[in-house]
Order: structure tokens, then C-alpha cells, then sequence
């Protein structure tokens, strides 16, 4: 060994991500570009990921103005999923 030590790559060990709703369980984030009702809710959130707790905030605060009946499978499981987390099941809207 010369001394130096391996520097990794950004992205070179990315955590696993859930394939249906594409969001990283193990750090408890959510992709917002991945689904367009909560791009929309986070128009003024400068970061690419939000908090799982904070998405399902945000669904739930602003159900009224989405259109889950029209948003992708992927979303509408995250949603799903996000309600059995944080609502015990339900939206409360």
C-alpha cells in the first residue's frame, strides 16, 4: 500500500432502494421527482429527497388538491404505504 487511502465515487454505494415506490428505507428519504402530485407539494423544498414523515405531512395536509386518482401506481403505493407508517392506515383529510 502507498500510503494513500481509496477515495469513494459519490453515488458508488447508494443504499437499496424500494423499486415500487423508489424510496431509500434505510435513510428514511423520498425521491420528490419521482412522483408528480408530491413535486408538486414541495415546489418551494430545495432538496431532492424529503422525510418520509414529511411527505406523508404533506399528503395529507394538501389532499384536497391532489389527484391520486390520475397519479402512477408507484405513487398511489406510496401513498399507501406512507399511511400505513405514519396514519395507521389512513389519510386524515
Amino acid at each position: 500500500m502507498d500510503g494513500r487511502r481509496e477515495q469513494s465515487r459519490p453515488g458508488k454505494h447508494r443504499p437499496q432502494e424500494n423499486p415500487v415506490t423508489r424510496a431509500v428505507p434505510s435513510q428514511g428519504l423520498v425521491r420528490v421527482d419521482e412522483y408528480p402530485n408530491l413535486m408538486l407539494l414541495c415546489w418551494n423544498v430545495g432538496t431532492p429527497c424529503v422525510s418520509r414523515k414529511h411527505a406523508f405531512a404533506l399528503y395529507e395536509r394538501n389532499w384536497r388538491w391532489l389527484d391520486v386518482a390520475s397519479a402512477p401506481d408507484r405513487e398511489r403505493a406510496l401513498i399507501d404505504d406512507l399511511a400505513r407508517e405514519f396514519g395507521r392506515g389512513l389519510i386524515n383529510a
